[in-house]
């Protein structure tokens, strides 16, 4: 988890958060914040745009991190 990602679980538990809409194409995230007792209420996809400077780039992230990426 990145320290970015740690501050706002800290917060979010600080200020009583128990359930988020959460805007992510990372599975790690839900898994993260589920095991620390966030309910996700819903996944919002993030739409990214391809092209040939980033399409390398997003099917790695498909590929080695799960991230669920349109096509």
């Amino acid at each position: 988890m990145s320290a970015t990602s740690l501050f706002a679980l800290i917060c979010s538990k600080l200020l009583g958060v128990n359930e988020v809409r959460l805007l992510t194409n990372n599975p790690k995230k839900v898994e993260i914040l589920t095991e620390a007792g966030i309910n996700i209420v819903e996944r919002v996809p993030l739409i990214v745009g391809r092209n040939p400077n980033n399409e390398h780039y997003l099917d790695t992230k498909a590929e080695k991190m799960g991230h669920l990426l349109n096509k």
